[in-house]
């Protein structure tokens, strides 16, 4: 949550298991200052709340735990003049 905004901008890593145990797992952008280079988080702009919430990281595994998708998301940011 950030003070001045009275916001809470939620979770970094939500993990969802579906019926027949296939999982998805998504890595969001939280303008909390969180390094998750590893999992690639690209940072070519600073964490700003416009990213706030937006998927990063997509990670899809079937019911035998083989990831089957994986999907990097790059926000680009520039300043409207």
């Amino acid at each position: 949550m950030t003070a001045a905004a009275g916001e809470f901008s939620g979770f970094a890593v939500v993990t969802n298991t579906m019926p027949l145990c296939a999982t998805t797992v998504t890595y969001f952008h939280t303008g909390g200052g969180q390094k998750l280079f590893d999992f690639g988080r690209i940072t070519r702009t600073p964490a700003t709340s416009a990213k706030r919430s937006m998927a990063y990281r997509v990670e899809t595994y079937g019911n035998d735990n083989n990831l089957y998708k994986f999907v990097v998301n790059q926000v680009d940011q520039n300043q409207l003049q």
